[in-house]
């Protein structure tokens, strides 16, 4: 049976990963619950939380997204990402790896992104001025779609298909 989220706040969507899960509020602030082990959560810890607890800092943002990992993704209104979580794959596109990030990070480079959604190992988002694919994070089956399967640490283009 369906049980409401604890507290009386207003959600524009909802997004569930393996062990937590995120809403995105009407004020443009998103809050996440759940398991946090690699501060998936956003708030700066690694402490696990049973209701929502507020992403740190004052963005704003209009879409995020939590994947069957440990990490989570958001886009702001400016078109910003940022990811924040497990980054041992480097899925959250920062341009290296860390075992996490507990708090929104810019995703690197200059793409800004229309929305993105986040996988296990890696994460892939639609650029705002072409409408094109980037992905990036572990590529060992191919997931990026560049046509290989090197690992790529900041956005990477997906491959025209053939």
């Amino acid at each position: 049976m369906p049980t409401a989220v604890a507290g009386s706040r207003l959600f524009e969507s909802l997004n569930a990963g393996g062990g937590h899960s995120c809403g995105l509020a009407a004020d443009g602030k998103v809050y996440c619950w759940g398991e946090n082990l690699a501060g998936q959560l956003g708030d700066g810890t690694t402490a696990e939380h049973h209701t929502p607890a507020p992403v740190t800092g004052s963005l704003q943002f209009t879409g995020v997204s939590t994947g069957s990992g440990r990490s989570t993704c958001a886009v702001t209104a400016t078109f910003r990402a940022y990811c924040w979580g497990e980054d041992t794959y480097g899925q959250l596109g920062t341009g290296n790896t860390a075992p996490s990030r507990p708090v929104p990070t810019p995703v690197g480079g200059r793409t800004s992104f229309l929305g993105v959604t986040v996988g296990s190992r890696h994460t892939c988002g639609v650029a705002r001025s072409t409408n094109l694919g980037y992905c990036w994070g572990l590529n060992n089956a191919g997931q990026l779609g560049d046509g290989g399967t090197s690992s790529h640490f900041l956005p990477f283009p997906v491959a025209a298909p053939s």
